[in-house]
């Protein structure tokens, strides 16, 4: 594998993880938004 090979894997991993985090936070909100 080469360096650009590296890059690609990471960029995905990354926009992977910020999409998994972001449904998380917006299902806490969901879930947590009505006053108790």
């Amino acid at each position: 594998m080469n360096i650009s090979s590296h890059t690609i894997d990471f960029l995905l991993t990354a926009k992977w993880d910020a999409t998994v985090v972001l449904r998380f936070f917006r299902k806490v909100i969901q879930h947590h938004s009505e006053p108790a």
